[in-house]
């Protein structure tokens, strides 16, 4: 019983952490990604105006 309590945090931790991992690399992407659409938006914009 003991052994499946410890596994069992393991692999709670182990959850913890992957979710923290993609939290911490989501973020950055997000804002690039929104860097992007913005920088392709203006282009149009430009284009549309000259």
């Amino acid at each position: 019983m003991e052994r499946l309590l410890i596994q069992s945090a393991k692999l709670a931790a182990t959850g913890r952490m992957a979710a923290t991992v993609a939290h911490e690399i989501d973020n950055p992407l997000e804002s690039v990604l929104n860097l992007v659409f913005l920088a392709r938006t203006s282009v149009s914009i430009n284009k549309a105006r000259g």
